[in-house]
């Protein structure tokens, strides 16, 4: 996969460390399967749904500097190398036994991106359901004592 980004795009400050280590893992996998069937395969989308499925059950390992990438990425080279091939070896089997349709297309176009920076600025964010309850429950026990757990 290409580090490359699109102009049109606003860049993370953060990146998980785990995307380049599984696809790397996935295109390994995919080179060692049997010619017949990579003739017969869409290679790039096996590799980014396997991709995908991997990273689905893997923790992410974010970063947002040099230095924690680099920590990052030795973390999960040491810690989950072993589930890493696994996680691609069962994202291979998947796609072999079902292969995924993507519901989008690849190559978004400039209006199609959403852009929720400006909404973020302009509207308070609404509770959630635990702050509502968290705040009913403070108000209807307003006359406890102190020391007395909520």
């Amino acid at each position: 996969m290409s580090e490359q980004k699109s102009s049109h795009k606003r860049q993370h400050l953060y990146r998980n460390a785990m995307e380049q280590l599984v696809a790397a893992e996935a295109r390994r996998q995919v080179r060692s399967l049997p010619p017949k069937l990579i003739a017969s395969i869409n290679v790039e989308q096996v590799i980014e749904q396997a991709t995908a499925y991997a990273l689905n059950r893997l923790p992410g390992l974010y970063a947002t500097s040099e230095r924690g990438w680099n920590f990052q990425q030795q973390k999960a080279k040491e810690k989950y190398g072993i589930e890493i091939v696994a996680a691609v070896r069962q994202g291979l089997a998947a796609v072999q036994r079902d292969p995924l349709i993507p519901v989008w297309n690849p190559v978004e176009k400039e209006e199609d991106t959403v852009d929720t920076t400006n909404d973020l600025k302009s509207k308070p964010p609404a509770p959630s359901p635990m702050e509502s309850s968290l705040s009913m429950r403070v108000k209807s026990n307003g006359n406890r004592r102190q020391n007395e757990p909520a």
